[in-house]
């Protein structure tokens, strides 16, 4: 799937010595949204796979993240000294083999004295060189954990549509249309993890809503789009039902289906028989003479 990868820039760059490239890892969840209780630890489960030919070792580490221009442009920086000893992990470092996953714990721990009320926290996981190699660090990704401190406050996601618009040519495509509403108490962060099933419920692609991670104030709605294949342009043979599943991590949001079918094919198919009905006449014509 390419669920929305998030690349780092900008202010990233005041932290590494070297520019990233395409990550060679997958992280699930992108993004989520923690209730948090001041005094009451909570742990975070972050999946990651190798998704390199090679084996690769891995550092994980936390960041603040603020939003500047716009509720979708992210700014880093280093946790403040208070911080740093609220975000933590049993496994600060490990290796994976090429495609395998592993799931990292991260806990979580605001001090009962904290009186902020929400903060988002990046869990950078990149790519670490070897010692004394010279190596550069090349590739990170994030999870984004949107946290909420304090009694009941809580962005709460309302899904009020999710449909699926067919373009049929020679070849055919699909647009998905999203309708959220936020009726919680704080800013919430949007799902969008989409996975596509085939008519025989196998897994052909995940995709996700364009410019994410997306996030929702209190009280507004916001429509998002999403295309697949996410090159509309292109030009692909699918037959059958195609179903489109919306997800928050494990949480399914809703789900929209729709029949695909491209003359391309059948045309082909045409093409075909009437190639193996003329070899077929031309060969009884020449028993017959």
């Amino acid at each position: 799937m390419r669920l929305g990868k998030l690349f780092l820039a900008g202010a990233m760059a005041t932290f590494f010595l070297a520019p990233f490239f395409a990550s060679a890892m997958s992280l699930k969840p992108e993004s989520v949204d923690i209730a948090i209780k001041p005094g009451t630890p909570v742990d975070q489960s972050i999946e990651i796979r190798n998704t390199s030919r090679t084996t690769q070792s891995y550092e994980v580490l936390f960041m603040n993240v603020s939003f500047a221009d716009s509720a979708d442009d992210l700014t880093f920086a280093n946790l403040s000294e208070a911080q740093s000893s609220w975000f933590s992990t049993a496994t600060p470092t490990f290796s994976l083999q090429p495609n395998e996953l592993r799931s990292v714990s991260v806990q979580i721990a605001i001090p009962a004295s904290d009186v902020a009320s929400a903060m988002t926290i990046a869990v950078l996981i990149r790519e670490k060189s070897e010692a004394g190699s010279g190596i550069a660090i090349s590739s990170a990704a994030t999870s984004l954990l949107f946290l909420h401190i304090g009694e009941g406050l809580m962005g709460k996601i309302h899904l009020l549509s999710f449909d699926a618009s067919p373009h049929v040519t020679l070849g055919n495509s699909v647009t998905l249309n999203g309708l959220f509403e936020n009726t919680g108490t704080d800013t919430a962060v949007l799902p969008n993890i989409i996975v596509v099933t085939d008519m025989f419920g196998r897994e052909v692609d995940r995709i996700g809503f364009s410019d994410s991670p997306k996030r929702l104030p209190v009280g507004t709605t916001r429509s998002l789009t999403a295309g697949w294949p996410e090159d509309l342009g292109a030009a692909r043979l699918f037959f059958g039902q195609y179903t489109f599943s919306l997800y928050d991590g494990d949480k399914l949001y809703g789900q929209t289906s729709v029949f695909l079918f491209s003359p391309l094919p059948v045309i082909a198919l045409l093409v075909f028989c009437l190639i193996i009905l003329g070899i077929l006449l031309s060969a009884r014509k020449r028993l017959r003479s």
